[in-house]
């Protein structure tokens, strides 16, 4: 059986995301007769694969294509697409946004939220289309196959989350530091969960005895939500020095030696197979998740990176992370303000509490999370085929 792959990116760079990394090519790489095509190249060239797995259900025309052509397509879904309102891709914060552009003359941001709006619009339109052209759809968790099978009777199969070290740059390895480092590693949007750390970190800041052994790490890049994550860590910039406020405000790239020993660093953020190498400066994993049926239909994919590259971790206690955690063994668990506080707190001056956990919750996610499980998987979706 021939598969192929429908990745997003360009021939040198074809993994250009999250999606394309962990929901196509970890499961189905190991997979004898795997090739990659590019969704801009499939239609109206030559197919030669008997089975094409694509992420996301868009643009409906591709799907029509390749069905025409006799062939078979799973369906990958990684998200709840029910998108709320609190959401800056909610069309109504979208069209604000635009509006917004507009009146400053941003001509080429406010195409760039048309373009996003757009897509969004059209999301759930084409699913409903696309779900009755497919042959399977496949999702992360258990959650998410609840909802869509109630959506849109679409009996999701489930493929968990895996991370193959050999593929991406994941490791346990750790650059020497002499804080403790708490590091927020995650993507563009996460300005909800994130606040919910607010209250800990400005009273971790203010605990004399922390000063000087603690560092606050933050994924970071132009995108305007890392930089509204950054003023709250930061009590708008008044927790860190004038100068070092000037400094990053001029948005440097490099020059990490600067802030190395400042208690905030950025960490710059890197592309989907390199993402894993910025958690050698993280020690303890944040993990902040608002409660909300969107966020409960995520997957563990925070705790399983913080798992697989040997950090201790701080995580909110609620799904799609609750089944897998048990406080004070495997991670930190809390639903409270202070709770992170509490957890940078005792982390910090307890280097074999930090240890403990940290081996514990790899050995909890190399149990549930291992690429066996997401192998067997795949072959057993494939052969329903």
């Amino acid at each position: 059986m021939r598969i192929s792959l429908v990745m997003t990116g360009t021939p040198d760079h074809p993994i250009r995301n999250g999606m394309d990394l962990y929901r196509l090519y970890m499961p189905y790489s190991k997979i004898d007769g795997v090739t990659i095509n590019l969704k801009h190249d499939l239609i109206g060239a030559k197919l030669d694969s008997d089975v094409y797995v694509i992420n996301r259900a868009y643009p409906v025309e591709l799907f029509r294509y390749i069905k025409e052509q006799g062939k078979k397509i799973i369906l990958d879904l990684d998200d709840h697409w029910d998108i709320p309102t609190w959401h800056r891709l909610h069309p109504k914060r979208l069209e604000a946004n635009i509006q917004h552009a507009k009146s400053l003359k941003l001509d080429n941001e406010a195409q760039m939220l048309q373009r996003q709006l757009d897509e969004v619009v059209s999301w759930k339109h084409q699913l409903n289309e696309v779900v009755k052209i497919v042959d399977a759809v496949t999702v992360s968790t258990p959650t998410l196959a609840a909802y869509y099978d109630k959506q849109f009777n679409a009996k999701p199969l489930i493929v968990p989350n895996t991370i193959a070290p050999e593929i991406t740059r994941f490791t346990t390895k750790k650059q020497p530091s002499r804080f403790t480092r708490f590091g927020f590693i995650a993507g563009t949007f996460r300005e909800r969960d994130a606040a919910l750390m607010h209250k800990g970190i400005q009273r971790s800041f203010k605990d004399q005895e922390l000063k000087g052994k603690w560092q606050l790490i933050q994924t970071f890049n132009a995108h305007g939500s890392y930089a509204e994550q950054e003023r709250n860590f930061t009590n708008n910039y008044t927790n860190v020095s004038e100068w070092y406020r000037d400094y990053l405000k001029k948005f440097i790239e490099q020059g990490n030696h600067v802030a190395n020993q400042q208690w905030y660093k950025r960490v710059w953020a890197m592309d989907a197979v390199n993402y894993g190498k910025m958690y050698e400066e993280v020690d303890v994993a944040l993990i902040p998740m608002q409660h909300g049926v969107f966020n409960s239909c995520k997957s563990e994919l925070k705790l399983i990176e913080a798992g697989f590259t040997g950090c201790a971790a701080i995580v909110s206690d609620v799904m799609p992370y609750a089944p897998y955690l048990e406080h004070n063994v495997n991670c930190i668990a809390t639903n409270e303000d202070q709770g992170w506080y509490r957890g940078i707190r005792e982390l910090t001056l307890n280097k074999e509490l930090r240890h403990k956990l940290a081996w514990n919750l790899q050995e909890t996610m190399f149990e549930h999370f291992n690429h066996n499980r997401a192998d067997a998987a795949v072959h057993t979706l494939l052969n329903t085929l």
